[in-house]
């Protein structure tokens, strides 16, 4: 279908280690949960609430799923793209078929996965709600490091007096 597009960006934290595996032809692959979420105040009791969305990713890339091996861990922030895809399975368990949505990261299309170092954590634009720099971390992804989610340029000076 022409003119459709599937794009997924989450930057979250992980909500365990990745789960790393190896397909028969040696290649690695990982798997692995993150916790998106947002918070608000209750209009009636003034109370804080949150609401935390769990998102499902799965990467068949062999040199981001050995660098997520290295690098990240349970609690690391993490900037995924991708493309959300839905399958189903056969659960021996319960012996019924079941049906998973996840975010595809393939490292083919122009998605990536990068992995924040945690003193990185809240020191980013606050136009992205305290996420940190996509473009200051190392990129494992298919995009050159610039043109991840757009290079981080320096605030230009601007003279303030009009020139009419």
């Amino acid at each position: 279908m022409s003119g459709s597009v599937n794009k997924v960006i989450l930057i979250g934290n992980l909500g365990q280690d990745p789960k790393i595996k190896t397909s028969k032809g040696g290649k690695k692959w990982a798997m692995f949960s993150i916790a998106t979420g947002r918070q608000w105040r209750d209009k009636e009791t003034g109370e804080r609430m949150d609401k935390t969305h769990w998102h499902n990713v799965v990467t068949f890339h062999n040199d981001t799923a050995e660098m997520l091996e290295a690098k990240a861990k349970k609690g690391s922030r993490v900037y995924v793209e991708g493309e959300l895809e839905n399958r189903s399975f056969h659960d021996i368990e319960i012996d019924k078929e079941r049906w998973v949505t996840e975010v595809v990261v393939s490292g083919f299309n122009g998605t990536n996965i990068q992995v924040f170092s945690p003193d990185s954590i809240g020191q980013g634009d606050s136009k992205r709600g305290g996420a940190p720099d996509p473009a200051g971390p190392e990129d494992y992804g298919s995009k050159p490091k610039a043109a991840a989610y757009g290079a981080h340029q320096p605030a230009q000076k601007h003279d303030d007096e009009v020139p009419f």
